[in-house]
């Protein structure tokens, strides 16, 4: 569909960008901010929400998410070949896009994209920006700190990561105090053998 600053034919568009959104308020900012204010037909890929995933197997959930492509037509001979122009590349879009999963081998879609439905979002002197909403599918998958990767079955932490604490030695006052306590949080965790990864200071009050 995109073919650089040498795009033609039907359906083709000069620069497809990802921006946050569009707004019918806005638009001549946000087409600035999203650079394509020169660069027209173009196509703005914006992501709008994630629905509630759905478990699907251990640990796994399903997710839809949802997209809005925004076609921008600025044609300067006419209304007329502004809409046309957007309602071919609204057409290419769908066509494009239909029931796919993948593209060269990336697999982008599980299920496959789904398209919801097209619209209008605003209608300027110099531009129409039309829309298509679209659902692609994936999948979330649990980390979790205990399994057979980390060893003994234990607790698993970043590398770097450590715990300083200052530990009372005595029920009673006056209570003696351990300096600088270090947990190195990666050598067994909390576990019965937790005790193996303290290194204690010399520095004791009292």
């Amino acid at each position: 569909m995109t073919g650089g600053a040498n795009a033609t034919g039907v359906g083709s568009v000069k620069q497809i960008v990802h921006y946050e959104t569009l707004s019918s308020g806005t638009t001549a900012i946000d087409l600035f901010n999203a650079r394509v204010s020169s660069q027209a037909p173009s196509i703005v890929l914006a992501w709008e929400s994630s629905g509630s995933p759905t478990a699907v197997g251990r640990n796994v959930a399903r997710r839809q998410d949802r997209w809005i492509l925004y076609v921008v037509t600025t044609r300067g001979d006419g209304s007329g070949k502004r809409r046309d122009e957007a309602s071919d590349i609204l057409d290419a879009v769908e066509a494009y896009l239909v029931d796919r999963k993948s593209v060269a081998g990336f697999v982008f879609s599980a299920p496959a994209t789904q398209i919801m439905g097209r619209g209008r979002l605003t209608v300027t002197k110099t531009s129409y920006i039309y829309t298509v909403s679209l659902e692609t599918g994936g999948t979330v998958e649990r980390i979790d700190t205990r399994g057979a990767n980390s060893p003994e079955g234990e607790l698993t932490f970043a590398a770097w990561q450590t715990t300083q604490l200052d530990m009372p030695t005595a029920d009673v006052p006056p209570f003696p105090i351990v300096h600088d306590v270090g947990i190195n949080m990666i050598l067994g965790g909390f576990t019965s053998g937790f005790s193996r990864g303290f290194r204690r200071s010399a520095a004791i009050d009292g």
